[in-house]
């Protein structure tokens, strides 16, 4: 929100997103705003988004009175992984237009995702990444001085993955991540189950069979800014589940339904640690679309 925003009293409304509403494909505008500031409100409004990227949605009036957003909105939802528990700020400026402010379920505004960076640039840059990070560890211990203090050795062979759902494209987007990982690595495509209501992720039992030998591990996700979350997996009948910690890490990386984890394995001993790449979820198609909805 900006200071020009809150100068200028423009008048707002705010909703907090439960999952009943996102079952409906609409939202409904309150009807004391309405009554005051939406008479000049006609069959489209459009929404403003911070990074400068512009939504337009049709309103639908009912008999009753009641105005929902709705044409448009389930996309709205969708490219910013609105899920249950947010919380967004409509600010109206005038000439049909909201200034829209979303924040997640720590109350924090969300990190919001550009257009224009597709999954073939996200890749590449994944890439150049890693490529500087290998360059900058040229002099480090050999493999077997790692061993020594605990670090898995480079095995570009032992990838293993849980993209249950990936499309080809992305299947071999992964394939490519993974081979530029220098450590063992697993991916995981994103459910709902784990990015927006039970934040139980499960990862693949063949991985933690081989690297580890406890019921329930601790170990460290970190991801490409250097940023730290502990999180514990625990092992019961052959199934290796993520539950602690892993709400945290998934709300604080905007992780939403279709992207993929990388998850490298860096360290492991008394304390695991993996370092996360994230492959975000793209369609051509929905760019498209997207594309079109904008003015």
């Amino acid at each position: 929100m900006t200071n020009d925003d809150i100068i200028s009293g423009f008048p707002s409304f705010f909703k907090l997103i439960l999952a009943p509403r996102l079952d409906l494909h609409k939202l409904e505008i309150p009807t004391v705003f309405m009554k005051n500031y939406g008479i000049d409100l006609t069959d489209i409004v459009y929404l403003n988004i911070p990074t400068g990227k512009i939504w337009k949605v049709k309103l639908v009036k009912e008999k009753n009175t009641r105005v929902w957003l709705q044409n448009g909105w389930p996309k709205f939802v969708e490219f910013y992984s609105i899920s249950h528990g947010y919380a967004l700020m409509f600010r109206y400026t005038g000439s049909l237009r909201f200034n829209v402010h979303i924040f997640d379920m720590s109350a924090s505004e969300i990190d919001y995702p550009l257009r224009t960076k597709t999954c073939k640039q996200i890749l590449k840059r994944k890439i150049r990444e890693n490529n500087n990070n290998k360059d900058a560890n040229m002099n480090a211990p050999t493999s077997s001085s790692h061993k020594a203090k605990g670090m898995v050795g480079p095995k570009r062979s032992k990838f293993w993955g849980n993209t249950r759902g990936a499309t080809p494209e992305e299947i071999k987007n992964v394939e490519s991540y993974a081979y530029q990982c220098g450590y063992p690595s697993f991916a995981v495509k994103m459910r709902p189950s784990y990015v927006q209501y039970s934040f139980v992720l499960n990862v693949p039992s063949a991985f933690f069979k081989q690297y580890t030998s406890t019921e329930a591990v601790n170990f460290i996700l970190k991801n490409v800014t250097g940023k730290t979350w502990p999180v514990k997996a625990n092992r019961k009948h052959e199934h290796v589940k993520i539950s602690k910690g892993w709400k945290l890490f998934a709300i604080h990386n905007n992780l939403r339904v279709g992207d993929i984890c990388v998850f490298e394995l860096m360290k492991k001993g008394a304390q695991n640690s993996f370092k996360v790449g994230i492959i975000r979820s793209c369609d051509v198609a929905k760019e498209e679309a997207h594309i079109k909805a904008e003015v």
